[in-house]
């Protein structure tokens, strides 16, 4: 999966995902965040490991404050194997 331009200085993180998973129903595990530096690079640190069977999914979200405590806007959606 690739990652269209995220421009420097938003805060992102990332989760794992099980099915059945939407903003009325959230089946997730925040993973793990980064931010995307001046240069347009970014170090993703993963912090939480999750069962592929049970949470087969990694989603990124832009997080802003008026999303702090839930996830934001999707950014990406893949499976974890990819």
């Amino acid at each position: 999966a690739h990652l269209a331009d995220l421009g420097p200085g938003r805060f992102y993180e990332c989760w794992w995902t099980g099915p059945g998973n939407g903003r009325g129903h959230p089946v997730l595990i925040s993973a793990g965040t980064f931010t995307v530096g001046p240069s347009g690079t970014a170090t993703v640190q993963m912090w939480t490991a999750a069962d592929p069977d049970t949470f087969p999914v990694v989603q990124i979200t832009e997080q802003t404050p008026a999303s702090t405590g839930q996830y934001g806007q999707i950014i990406l959606v893949g499976a974890a194997s990819d």
